[in-house]
């Protein structure tokens, strides 16, 4: 799961919330907080 603190993660996920948009089809995002995992 996430590295980061759930602070953290809330800011991660904002920042790259228009990656996931469109990395929805190849990552499920699992609430969105986990975007590091796509890396």
């Amino acid at each position: 799961m996430c590295t980061h603190s759930k602070e953290q993660a809330t800011s991660h996920r904002i920042q790259t919330d228009t990656i996931t948009t469109s990395a929805t089809t190849t990552t499920t995002d699992n609430g969105g907080g986990n975007g590091n995992e796509k890396s």
